[in-house]
C-alpha cells in the first residue's frame, strides 16, 4: 500500500511540474512610446449638396496608414512563444454616442455628422469599436517570440 500512495505522489509530482511547462506564455504588449492614438483625416472626402441628407450612409475607409513599434514582455522572460497580440480600442470620450446603423457604432462628430468606427485587426478583418482584448490572427505559422529584441510593428489599423 505505501508503494502505491509513494508511486502516486510521484505521478501527480510529474504531471504539475509538465503543466508549468507546458502552459503558454502570458505577458502583454505595448507601444513603445506609450498609448497609440490613431487620428483620422478627412478632408479629402467630398459630400455634395445632393447628397447631404438626413439618413445618408456613406461607406467610406480612412486610414491613416501607420504602424508603431511595441514589444511584447512575457512572464516567461525570454522563454517561449505566443500565437495572438490582443488589441484595445477606446473611443475618444469627447465624442458621444449616436446608436448603431448596420451593426457599426456611431459617434457624434459634429451636430451634422455622425462617424461609424470598425478597426481592422490582422487575420480577423472589422471589428466595431470600442472593444477590449479581441486576439488577432495572423496568417500561417506566425508566432511572437518572447525572446524577441528588436520592436515589432504594429499596424494601427485605421
Amino acid at each position: 500500500m505505501n508503494k502505491y500512495i509513494k508511486q502516486w505522489c510521484f505521478a501527480v509530482f510529474m504531471l504539475s511540474l509538465s503543466s508549468v511547462a507546458l502552459a503558454a506564455p502570458k505577458g502583454i504588449c505595448t507601444p513603445d512610446n506609450g498609448v497609440f492614438h490613431s487620428t483620422l483625416d478627412f478632408s479629402g472626402y467630398l459630400i455634395t449638396a445632393n447628397e447631404n441628407k438626413v439618413g445618408t450612409t456613406f461607406n467610406t475607409t480612412v486610414t491613416n496608414g501607420s504602424s508603431y513599434p511595441g514589444r511584447c514582455h512575457c512572464d516567461t522572460g525570454n522563454v517561449g512563444e505566443f500565437p495572438y497580440i490582443y488589441y484595445t480600442s477606446k473611443i475618444n470620450q469627447a465624442l458621444t454616442y449616436a446608436g448603431v446603423h448596420s451593426n457599426i457604432n456611431y459617434y457624434d462628430l459634429n451636430p451634422n455628422l455622425d462617424v461609424g468606427i470598425a478597426i481592422d485587426i490582422l487575420g480577423v478583418g472589422y471589428v466595431n469599436a470600442p472593444f477590449e482584448y479581441h486576439a488577432n490572427n495572423p496568417s500561417g505559422n506566425t508566432k511572437y517570440n518572447c525572446n524577441r529584441i528588436e520592436p515589432l510593428s504594429i499596424s494601427s489599423g485605421g
